[in-house]
């Protein structure tokens, strides 16, 4: 768990009027492990730090899955475990035995 986690926490769970006056305000030091949030279109900054500040993206909010490149298909050769499995199951089929 990162610094000033538990200023967030905090933060979340108090009345406005005392976050304006300063209370549980955002951490003066760098926090190490960003949690960024969409400030004002042009701007992300982060949840726990005041250092945490980056140009918007759009890119940055999207889903890990639609983030992320093809998965890749192995084509051709079995792997050696993948062939001996194979085999166990096919000796397995005719004795109908049980593999270990």
């Amino acid at each position: 768990m990162g610094r000033y986690r538990w200023r967030t926490r905090v933060r979340s769970r108090l009345p406005w009027f005392l976050l304006d006056r300063g209370v549980a305000a955002k951490g003066r030091r760098d926090c190490g492990e960003h949690d960024w949030y969409n400030a004002n279109g042009g701007v992300e900054r982060c949840y726990h730090c005041a250092l945490g500040e980056r140009p918007y993206d759009p890119a940055h909010f999207l889903p890990p899955v639609a983030n992320s490149p093809p998965p890749r298909i192995r084509l051709g050769r079995r792997t050696r475990r993948e062939k001996l499995l194979g085999d166990c199951l096919a000796e397995q089929r005719k004795r109908r035995e049980p593999c270990d």
